[in-house]
């Protein structure tokens, strides 16, 4: 069973909460920090940075 959704919180216009994808089966949710030339995200959770594509809602 594959679930895909994308979840963004907006805190004083400052912090934004995404979930990226970083291979076919694992997935991060964080604050995102940056994005990459190539369409990635970076994503910072407990002080470590991961970057991935942005995972985008099902309907």
């Amino acid at each position: 069973m594959g679930l895909s959704f994308s979840y963004e919180l907006h805190h004083g216009g400052k912090q934004m909460l995404r979930t990226i994808a970083l291979g076919k089966y694992h997935s991060v949710q964080g604050i995102v920090v940056g994005k990459t030339n190539d369409g990635k995200l970076m994503v910072r959770v407990d002080g470590k940075t991961f970057v991935g594509y942005p995972v985008t809602a099902t309907k």
